[in-house]
């Protein structure tokens, strides 16, 4: 990306979306390096869930009980995009992005010009809601794994189908399968079932895709069975 390309998204993620773009582009590349890592991606690593067994073990007290009960709240939780602006704003204060005081500028102007604030906290939860079907619930990674980069990019991501609608609704974060692989492609050049199908059976890869229920029902099932041992775990320690 060039200068311009650089500045056209500060303007629109600053004071467009209301997040930080210096702050956003630094996490989506610690993610896009290490999808799905344990203690390297920055979108499994969320105080309110556990997305891997061990965290959910780790948890005490009020936290424990979100990780029992964190399929029944995923949907409120959504509103984790609100976090990703208040870590946003947090970082142009303590300083070190490029363009500090352009991004607090634009990030004011965002906050002054959001015409309430229902309407400034209901945004996160709306733009959540694409994001979320493409990586929870997926094949989580540790240190010392040994896939290479094609099966550790394709085997973490799903792929939400479902036709035009979705692909509109989703604004192509649905085609995680290919933007994973190669991040720069537009959706619109991405290959077709068959073809992607074709490739990834000739290359000996599993991957993972289905219809917008289908997705989300997957995510629950998964976060219900991480959430689970906390409640056996406290059941088990009452019996005695």
């Amino acid at each position: 990306m060039g200068r311009s390309d650089h500045g056209l998204c500060r303007v629109f993620g600053s004071a467009g979306v209301g997040m930080s773009y210096g702050w956003w582009a630094g996490r989506r590349n610690r993610h896009r390096v290490n999808p799905d890592l344990e203690g390297a991606e920055p979108d499994i690593d969320i105080t309110a869930l556990a997305f891997t067994a061990r965290p959910g073990r780790a948890k005490r007290g009020f936290l424990r009980w979100m990780a029992k009960y964190q399929a029944f709240r995923f949907f409120p939780l959504l509103s984790e995009g609100l976090d990703l602006r208040w870590s946003g704003i947090k970082a142009v204060w303590r300083g070190g992005l490029k363009a500090r005081w352009v991004e607090a500028a634009l990030l004011t102007t965002h906050i002054v010009c959001s015409l309430t604030a229902v309407s400034w906290s209901s945004r996160p939860v709306r733009r959540s809601c694409p994001l979320a079907p493409n990586h929870k619930g997926m094949l989580t990674l540790t240190a010392g794994h040994h896939l290479d980069f094609l099966r550790k990019q394709v085997r973490t991501s799903h792929k939400v189908t479902g036709g035009r609608w979705v692909d509109f609704a989703f604004g192509g974060l649905n085609f995680q399968i290919e933007h994973h692989p190669f991040p720069s492609m537009p959706p619109r050049a991405a290959p077709g079932p068959a073809a992607r199908a074709g490739v990834l059976r000739h290359q000996g890869v599993s991957y993972s895709e289905g219809g917008l229920l289908v997705s989300y029902g997957q995510i629950l099932r998964y976060l219900h069975e991480i959430g689970a041992p906390c409640a056996r775990k406290r059941g088990r320690a009452a019996s005695h």
